[in-house]
């Protein structure tokens, strides 16, 4: 009887999924979220770029979901790509510009928390490419 391996980049697919879509929609609701700290991050008052990166994040955690049971072709090894990129993006944004402060363990502690999720990302990337 073939033994078939467990393969941990499906659920981690799903999870960073579920992640972006469900902070999606707490940007879009304005709820508590990290968009309203990247806002704060770049100096936005409105609410403009965080409705705008919520419909992105919206958009990217969808179309991640959906690649687990529809092949996506180039657009999944772009949305890859995009998607790692963005979060190093927010994590230069919320951690080096807003907030640069590595003397306290709440900012350790947080920068880890997102270097996490973008080791995951790339992992996630990097096996599905």
């Amino acid at each position: 009887m073939a033994r078939r391996s467990f393969d941990m980049t499906m659920i981690l697919t799903l999870l960073v999924g579920a992640f972006l879509v469900l902070d999606g929609l707490a940007g879009l609701t304005q709820a508590q979220s990290f968009l309203g700290e990247l806002g704060r991050a770049i100096g936005a008052r409105g609410a403009t770029i965080n409705m705008v990166v919520a419909v992105i994040e919206l958009i990217a955690g969808s179309l991640l979901l959906l690649s687990l049971f529809v092949g996506l072709g180039e657009l999944e090894r772009f949305l890859g790509v995009a998607i790692f990129l963005a979060w190093a993006a927010i994590i230069v944004l919320l951690f080096i510009v807003n907030n640069f402060a590595p003397d306290t363990l709440g900012w350790w502690v947080g920068l880890v928390q997102y270097c996490i999720i973008l080791a995951v990302i790339w992992m996630v990337k990097a096996r599905r490419a």
